[in-house]
C-alpha cells in the first residue's frame, strides 16, 4: 500500500473525520493531532504511519 506523505494527520473531535489540516472545514473547530501519515494512493483514505506498521 502506498501513502502520499503528509507531515501530520489530524482528527476532528466533532465529526471524527481525518484531515491533513488543523481546522475542520465542516465543523469549524480545531482538530487533534494524531501523528505522521498521509492519504492512501489507492483509495484516498487518510492513514497514520503507525496503522500501516501495525502499531496503532
Amino acid at each position: 500500500m502506498s501513502v502520499e506523505t503528509v507531515s501530520v494527520v489530524y482528527e476532528c473531535p466533532s465529526c471524527e473525520e481525518r484531515l491533513s489540516e488543523r481546522r475542520c472545514p465542516d465543523c469549524n473547530v480545531f482538530c487533534r493531532r494524531l501523528g505522521p501519515g498521509g492519504a492512501c494512493a489507492g483509495c484516498g483514505e487518510v492513514l497514520l504511519v503507525a496503522e500501516l506498521e501495525g502499531d496503532w
